[in-house]
């Protein structure tokens, strides 16, 4: 059987869904700019072997709050899971008719379980067994139940924040977890030492600078607003490619809720 290619998955927002966002969070987005960001990241993540999917949306479905695919569609292992996060009114047909037209069997839709919700940054796969799940304002009890039923094996790890997930803390690469400095001494911490996983801790100083895109072996793409991050890691050999994401951090997402990786 031929091996299928792994996708890239994010959606490119147009002119009056910034326009939207921009009124909504009441801040300046510079739409120029922030399409520039969005080239330069499909330029990295094509050039690792990416192949680039833009979700689009229609004049009728235009999300009002910003269209973060990484926190509506996750892969966790060989499962696929659509969350339905209440901060996140991306139309989530528009996902599914994605996978039907891609042949992918979503494990579960949080949205036809009433009253749960997930957002999927609350989801960080460790390995192919495990997987860390957040609650949060997002992700509530019965969203996890959801998720622990047909998974079996999670964490949790209570996020207190509001409308903060664990994406924003965490990125599990193939050997290693990279860490808020929060999280050092919490029961993550002693999981993941327990089960032989490399931590990484990275300092509270800079936003989302937990929330980067880890592609394959060592090769991590972050921000480079990220000066002191970006710094830590390169010096402890990842191959890093840093871009500009001044107008897409004033969304309120980081690049692992920008792009879901299947």
């Amino acid at each position: 059987m031929k091996k299928r290619k792994r996708w890239a998955l994010l959606h490119i927002p147009s002119k009056d869904e910034i326009s939207l966002v921009a009124r909504k969070l009441s801040l300046s987005i510079d739409y120029k700019r922030l399409i520039e960001q969005y080239k330069a990241l499909i330029e990295t993540l094509t050039e690792n072997s990416l192949d680039v999917v833009n979700i689009p949306t229609t004049s009728r479905a235009i999300p009002r709050k910003g269209a973060f695919i990484g926190d509506v569609f996750k892969k966790i292992g060989n499962f696929y899971i659509i969350g339905n996060p209440p901060s996140r009114d991306y139309p989530v047909s528009l996902i599914k008719t994605f996978c039907r037209d891609f042949g992918i069997k979503p494990l579960l839709d949080i949205s036809k379980t009433p009253g749960a919700t997930l957002n999927c940054g609350d989801l960080i796969p460790i390995n192919s067994s495990s997987v860390a799940i957040g609650l949060s304002k997002e992700t509530n009890n019965l969203g996890i139940d959801r998720i622990v039923h047909k998974l079996n094996i999670a964490v949790f790890i209570p996020c207190k924040v509001s409308y903060a997930h664990l994406d924003n803390f965490l990125c599990a690469t193939e050997e290693c977890m990279i860490a808020n400095i929060n999280f050092k001494g919490t029961s993550l911490e002693a999981w993941l030492r327990a089960i032989d996983f490399k931590i990484i801790f990275l300092p509270d100083d800079e936003r989302c600078s937990a929330n980067i895109l880890s592609l394959h072996e060592n090769i991590i793409i972050s921000f480079k607003e990220n000066f002191i991050a970006n710094r830590i890691l390169s010096k402890l050999g990842f191959k890093l490619y840093t871009l500009s994401g001044s107008e897409i951090l004033k969304m309120g997402g980081g690049l692992q809720c920008l792009v879901s990786l299947i």
